[in-house]
């Protein structure tokens, strides 16, 4: 996970004064502090109001031993907007796996939502064959979740402020992000990494198959008008201008990079450029199809990080987007 799994809610000012025609971004934080958290908020933010809330076990908020199921999730963001003065419609802004909560929120109460845009997402498979987990990298379930658990107790206990989130002890500091982050979005990170596995993320982990099953079951097409920004690289140069900023970071860490960007994009996309396409052919455009009125943008960068490597770019397109689509 590189940034927080988020849903942003912005809003929307645009000239109204009254506040029924108030609508807001929002963003939820699934393990941590997203490190680019404020990265377009200059932008955005001129005609928008952007609300950053943390639910319960992230970021600075307390724990909960509640199942965080899709409804549990989805109930707990619209009462905290609620109780915090901002009233419906919204647009949301979910990165990563926080697609999931707004395709459930969309459906469950369409008129809630003026809009969203997703920030590289996790998409919704067709099936479960084409499903891939965090639990799938071990040996069994119950072992995915007996390491949770430990990750949870030590988390408990206080003892991620002693040692880094893989549990190495003396590791390196990262260099992610290194080149585009403020001190105090990489202070930000570090802090948040102190509480990484809360009860309510490993419920979430639990909860991740049964929430795919469950929006293949209810997810329909709407008129809703919804933004896609995917990193998934779509030539050789998607690829040269991702490892040019992973040597920016190396670089801005003190360190000496040990890719040649160009030569390396080139070995990359001849060896993974037909997995990009088919990722394009066969699970980005279906899903998009399945979610109905979405435009697709491909950025390029890294998934955590695109939307501060690439401000302008991305907030040009969501503004034109939002100018377009919203009144």
């Amino acid at each position: 996970v590189h940034i927080a799994h988020a849903l942003v809610v912005a809003t929307l000012h645009g000239g109204y004064t009254a506040e029924k025609h108030r609508r807001s971004y929002h963003r939820h934080c699934r393990r941590r502090l997203g490190k680019s958290y404020d990265i377009g908020a200059e932008r955005l933010g001129k005609e928008n109001t952007l609300v950053y809330p943390d639910r319960a076990g992230y970021g600075f908020s307390d724990d909960s031993y509640k199942s965080q199921t899709l409804e549990q999730v989805v109930e707990d963001y619209r009462t905290g907007l609620k109780n915090a003065g901002f009233q419906p419609p919204y647009v949301l802004m979910p990165h990563s796996y926080g697609s999931y909560y707004a395709i459930w929120w969309q459906e469950k109460y369409p008129q809630e939502i003026e809009a969203i845009v997703f920030m590289d997402c996790t998409e919704v498979m067709k099936n479960e064959c084409w499903e891939k987990w965090t639990v799938d990298a071990y040996a069994s379930r119950s072992a995915a979740y007996a390491d949770a658990r430990k990750a949870f107790t030590r988390t408990w206990l206080g003892l991620d402020r002693l040692i880094d989130y893989y549990g190495r002890g003396n590791a390196e500091p990262s260099t992610y992000g290194r080149s585009v982050l403020t001190q105090e979005q990489m202070a930000l990170w570090d802090l948040t990494e102190q509480r990484i596995w809360s009860a309510a993320s490993v419920s979430e982990l639990a909860n991740e198959q049964g929430a795919a099953r469950e929006l293949r079951e209810i997810l329909q097409p709407t008129d809703t008008p919804k933004l896609y920004f995917s990193t998934t690289p779509t030539c050789e140069e998607d690829i040269r201008e991702h490892l040019e900023f992973q040597n920016a970071d190396i670089i801005a860490s003190g360190k000496e990079p040990k890719k040649e960007p160009e030569t390396a994009a080139k070995a990359e996309w001849q060896r993974d450029g037909w997995a990009c396409q088919d990722y394009y052919a066969n699970t980005l455009a279906p899903f998009l199809e399945k979610c109905g009125n979405c435009r697709l943008v491909t950025i390029g960068c890294d998934h955590g990080l695109f939307y501060a490597q690439k401000p302008d770019a991305v907030a040009d397109s969501i503004l034109d987007f939002l100018a377009e689509t919203t009144e």
